[in-house]
């Protein structure tokens, strides 16, 4: 069974964030963003909604741990790259260019505010 911190640890290591960044976008100093990760303090209720918002995973998730919810676990990135590739062996070039202006908009549009910090 995987603790809290070890939750947010690997979280933000599938984000491709440090710890400073992601405390950034949390709020807080990155200090405390290290004692959450080894377990030496927790975050509140308003560091874990934003902790949920930046990391993409639920509350839940991150107080509990996984779920029976595919939704709820982290995703294995390497796998997601593995299944674009096998898929885009299907596509044609202009389905291909496409999805990457797709891709290009919706990173585009998930990036936080820096007004929101």
């Amino acid at each position: 069974m995987t603790t809290l911190g070890a939750r947010i640890k690997t979280a933000r290591g599938l984000k491709n964030l440090t710890q400073e960044a992601l405390a950034v976008h949390v709020g807080v100093a990155r200090a405390t963003l290290a004692s959450w990760e080894i377990d030496r303090a927790s975050p509140g209720a308003q560091e874990l909604a934003r902790l949920s918002e930046v990391l993409g995973v639920t509350v839940d998730y991150l107080v509990k741990g996984p779920g029976d919810s595919e939704e709820e676990k982290p995703l294995d990135w390497p796998e997601g790259v593995k299944f674009l590739r096998r898929a885009s062996e299907k596509l044609t070039d202009d389905m291909k260019r496409k999805m990457i202006r797709a891709m290009e908009q919706f990173l585009e549009e998930d990036k936080p505010d820096p007004q929101d910090q």
